[in-house]
């Protein structure tokens, strides 16, 4: 069985296969889609999009204890864990293996309670702005001061589509299984100026200058570039994007992808692998 957890947005975590959680049962693997349509007849109509709004999942969970004292403490921390979230308007992040559901504890109908017995059972109701199932996959990519220390870029058994010359080259991969394009969360380490990045012949830039110790984040589901200064203010870099070869938060396609860079700086590519329902599999 795979793990089942929840992680609120402070970092805590609640593992509700393990006493004094007891997860019983829940509409996890449940999903609906949406749709738009217009009538093009008065007996038949068209499909003209599919969409996913806000949805809810509930659970029935357990908690026991064989303490009366460590009872009470377990309802109790279950309660402000989650509660935490929503009061800080920060989603939390259930779990089920390496996916994770982001969202927020909003109802709690407690059942077969009594006073002289540590068990009670407790519905839980989550709720999720986005309402896809997320495994992430990370891809490191590290700067090279020249093209004699690049080895670990080089060593390729197929032809690169350009030359690789000058005093910095990065070249790389990514390569993922999935039956979409998808999203990513892409940061770049200074120092750099105007950082260009090309996955499969599409380029990623911003025209702007980091020193060392910022960063800057592409965050194609969100669809905003921000660049995170050393003292911690946060710089809109919106406006800074070249989408002269296309939009900026072009999602990344599954299978082989070639990663070309002028190797001054290093990065890291989140890639986000989202399913409706959780993928099932052995632990």
């Amino acid at each position: 069985m795979m793990e089942i957890y929840y992680v609120n947005s402070k970092g805590i975590r609640l593992d509700l296969l393990k006493p004094p959680y007891l997860l019983q049962t829940g509409d996890f693997f449940n999903y609906i889609w949406g749709y738009e349509s217009v009538d093009t007849s008065a007996l038949s109509g068209k499909i003209t999009d599919f969409i996913r709004g806000i949805a809810e999942k509930t659970m029935l969970l357990s908690i026991l204890n064989y303490s009366k004292d460590d009872y009470y403490d377990a309802i109790n921390h279950f309660h402000e864990t989650v509660e935490y979230d929503v009061l800080h308007k920060q989603a939390g992040r259930l779990y089920i293996g390496e996916q994770y559901w982001q969202c927020y504890v909003i109802a709690s109908d407690i059942t077969e309670w009594e006073n002289d017995i540590e068990l009670l059972d407790n519905q839980i109701t989550f709720v999720a702005e986005h309402s896809f199932w997320i495994k992430e996959e990370k891809h490191e990519f590290k700067p090279s001061t020249n093209a004699d220390k690049t080895g670990e870029y080089l060593d390729f058994d197929f032809d690169i589509p350009f030359d690789l010359t000058g005093d910095a080259v990065g070249v790389g991969m990514i390569e993922f299984e999935h039956y979409s394009p998808c999203d990513f969360l892409m940061t770049i380490y200074g120092p750099c100026t105007n950082p260009r990045i090309t996955i499969n012949n599409h380029t990623y830039e911003v025209k702007t200058k980091l020193d060392k110790g910022e960063y800057l984040v592409i965050d194609s589901f969100a669809g905003t570039v921000y660049r995170m200064r050393t003292n911690g203010i946060q710089v809109n870099e919106f406006d800074n994007r070249n989408n002269e070869n296309g939009s900026i938060f072009e999602k990344i396609q599954p299978g082989y992808n070639l990663i070309s860079w002028d190797g001054s700086f290093g990065f890291d590519i989140l890639i986000y692998l989202k399913r409706s329902t959780p993928k099932w599999k052995r632990k």
